[in-house]
């Protein structure tokens, strides 16, 4: 058995044209719902509180968790089930994706994303980046 290793990366993760590798192919096969439909709003946050804070890359539970901490009581239902659909992608895909390094896949695009960029647009601690 072959084991699989992720490449050197020669920059800083952090640095602006650093793009992680992607291990899995996004397709659309993959955008189905990760709970039974009949559950309850407050039982879906609760789900995809802990989903955002915990999920495997320290970026990703920095900018989803922040994210859920302060937007994730707002959302809609629809916003909600689109949520849903982004944290069941690969960690390195979404990060490349909210941090504008990839171009975000048509079908994950909605009013939550619109909303998730802008808060990653912006500092966690919520200080716009460069003032």
């Amino acid at each position: 058995m072959t084991v699989r290793r992720a490449p050197r990366l020669t920059s800083p993760l952090w640095a602006p044209n650093t793009v992680l590798p992607s291990y899995c192919s996004y397709s659309k096969a993959t955008l189905q719902p990760s709970y039974d439909r009949s559950v309850t709003d407050e039982v879906l946050r609760k789900r995809l509180f802990y989903q955002s804070h915990k999920r495997g890359m320290k970026e990703n539970d920095l900018l989803l968790g922040t994210f859920a901490n302060r937007v994730l009581e707002q959302l809609s239902r629809e916003e909600l089930e689109g949520y849903d659909l982004l944290l069941q992608q690969p960690d390195p895909d979404v990060y490349n994706w909210i941090t504008g390094k990839m171009e975000l896949p048509p079908e994950l695009r909605g009013s939550f994303m619109d909303k998730l960029l802008a808060h990653v647009n912006k500092d966690p601690c919520g200080n716009l980046r460069g003032t």
